[in-house]
């Protein structure tokens, strides 16, 4: 019986949706991946899926036995989807402090990610934020650490809520949502903001990441490296075949490419510092008990 994995139907995972890329002994599952993100965590219904880093980085503090295969499929820079309201006075981040903020979950990757960039790049108080968290999300029903340093209720629609001012600003996911009435963007040029993140931690964020059941990996030990492969086969028809004019999560490949950021490939090596920085910005936020190293997590000594 071949193992599964799942693959969302974009970027350089289409090739394998598409079956255009093969990964031999594993059966590709076409599927929206995001719905199952709740399920992935507490169930893991497939040997190979693909969730939110910061959900997996947490999964891994709650003892789930699940392991990272460092393939990577979307890559982003939160700073695409922070939206303000209009008449909330809020003209940069530090206008954050003190207002209503709404996100997808508290642990929503965005979200995380975005809270570690106020804290080192523009020096935001983020337990002085009120935040709002929609439901569903990509956390439902999975118990993980809440700090009693962050003010944290329940909240509606972020973009129904930008509208009618109930909210001060909303975090969006990847490169933010279609403009939404009587909102701006938290940044002038987002854009600019990406790249003097990069330039601060010479990292290019991850989005979502693809885990492993450990017990597939413990009976088939390579695993971790043929799904590597089958993915940077992946990528490279992807980098190869993308338009300048294509986008990838809000951001024109022409402008990844000027920027060294495409073409790329998956790794462990590739990716270490990036993960490192997630696992400390989840610690510093109270989302786990534990700073992790990488390795501790994910399959190592692949290529």
């Amino acid at each position: 019986m071949p193992l599964t994995l799942v693959a969302d139907n974009e970027f350089a995972a289409a090739h394998l949706a598409s079956g255009r890329v093969k990964i031999p002994g594993v059966e590709v599952v076409a599927t929206a991946s995001g719905p199952l993100y709740p399920r992935a965590i507490s169930e893991a219904p497939y040997d190979v899926m693909v969730v939110p880093l910061a959900n997996f980085v947490i999964a891994k503090d709650l003892g789930r036995p699940v392991t990272g295969i460092p393939v990577f499929p979307d890559m982003f820079f939160p700073h695409l989807g922070a939206r303000v309201a209009n008449g909330a006075g809020i003209n940069g981040p530090k206008d954050l402090e003190g207002k209503r903020v709404s996100t997808r979950g508290f642990s929503f990757n965005p979200a995380v990610w975005l809270r570690g960039a106020l804290v080192h790049q523009y020096d935001v108080s983020i337990e002085s934020i009120e935040w709002l968290e929609e439901e569903p999300n990509s956390m439902s029903g999975v118990g993980y650490p809440r700090s009693s340093r962050f003010s944290i209720s329940k909240g509606g629609k972020p973009d129904e809520e930008l509208k009618s001012g109930a909210i001060d600003a909303a975090f969006f996911g990847r490169g933010g949502p279609e403009p939404v009435d009587g909102s701006h963007n938290l940044f002038a040029d987002p854009l600019a903001e990406a790249l003097a993140y990069r330039a601060l931690t010479g990292i290019f964020p991850p989005n979502t990441v693809m885990i492993a059941k450990d017990s597939s990996l413990a009976t088939n030990p390579h695993l971790g490296q043929t799904v590597v492969d089958a993915c940077n086969e992946a990528w490279e028809i992807y980098c190869e075949e993308a338009d300048d004019s294509d986008d990838h999560t809000g951001m024109p490949i022409k402008f990844l490419r000027e920027n060294g950021m495409f073409p790329r490939r998956n790794g462990f090596v590739e990716a270490y510092a990036a993960v490192d920085t997630l696992i400390h910005y989840a610690y510093e936020q109270g989302l786990i008990r534990r700073l992790w190293a990488p390795e501790e997590i994910f399959v190592t000594g692949v290529v």
